[in-house]
């Protein structure tokens, strides 16, 4: 298959930019957390976190209303967030805060 750069949507488009910005954004933040020893949060994790700190105790559902996100996708990050490897006290503290069940 011949490449013609001129027909990829992919490089011409007018987000493209902002999502490189994006993804920029994310490393850097996720760079300076590394750096202040919070190995295995990711940016993505952060506004969860956050509520959960200002709530308390939550379920997958509740959390998941509360930050407009889909249940499923909600439990799945749920999920990653508890496969982080080296997740610090703090934040697996918060972590049980979440109940299995909802």
């Amino acid at each position: 298959m011949p490449q013609q750069p001129e027909l990829d949507p992919t490089l011409k488009s007018l987000w493209r930019p902002l999502r490189l910005l994006l993804a920029a954004i994310d490393a850097d933040i996720a760079r300076f957390y590394e750096e202040a020893g919070l190995q295995g949060v990711k940016p993505s994790f952060v506004m969860e976190l956050l509520r959960l700190d200002a709530v308390g105790s939550m379920t997958i559902t509740e959390l998941a209303r509360s930050v407009e996100h889909a249940h499923s996708a909600m439990s799945q990050k749920v999920s990653a967030m508890r496969r982080a490897a080296t997740m610090p006290a703090m934040i697996a503290a918060l972590m049980m805060n979440l109940h299995c069940r909802g």
